[in-house]
């Protein structure tokens, strides 16, 4: 990644990539204790803290998750979200280092986009799976799409993809 031509779109390449992996299990195993306790979506209304009742008619819409809930179709509830915390884990550490590279080759700006980035995916994730089983969605699809948006400015080459986002939408992280 380093040795590319240009290591920047690389990076945020793989960061999202990671990114979105890492909140499409955690919306799922997130519970309203772990909610509480986390700053970045304890105010949130538009991340639930509820997938976690539902992670085995989810599991089929996330690819790891659906593999080895068909591989173990007799697996419980417990052992479900075990593996979903699991793998966030793995995904976080992948996570945590492609941001430290990022914040290492690229220009640090006053407000940083990843933990707003990190937020909005969540709700895309959440509304994702609302939608695919059929619970009540939280946002509205013009949440929805302009959270959505926020990763195409970080991977389109916004010097700034928060401060593009907020501009763009008029919204604030």
């Amino acid at each position: 990644m380093l040795e590319s031509s240009n290591p920047v779109p690389k990076c945020r390449e793989e960061l999202v990539a990671c990114i979105i992996a890492f909140v499409d299990l955690q919306v799922l195993c997130l519970t309203p204790e772990e909610k509480e306790k986390n700053a970045l979506y304890k105010n949130t209304k538009l991340v639930s803290a509820d997938l976690h009742k539902h992670i085995i008619s989810c599991a089929p819409y996330n690819d790891e998750l659906g593999k080895y809930f068909y591989q173990h179709n007799d697996v419980t509830k417990s052992e479900l979200i075990s593996v979903t915390n699991n793998r966030c884990a793995v995904y976080s550490y992948y996570v945590n280092g492609f941001n430290i590279v990022r914040r290492n080759i690229e220009p640090v700006k006053e407000r940083d986009w990843f933990w707003p980035f990190v937020l909005s995916s969540m709700v895309v994730s959440e509304d994702n799976y609302r939608k695919y089983t059929g619970l009540p969605t939280l946002a509205t699809a013009i949440d929805i799409s302009i959270h959505s948006a926020f990763a195409n400015m970080a991977l389109n080459g916004e010097q700034d993809p928060l401060l593009s986002w907020e501009r763009r939408y008029g919204k604030s992280h």
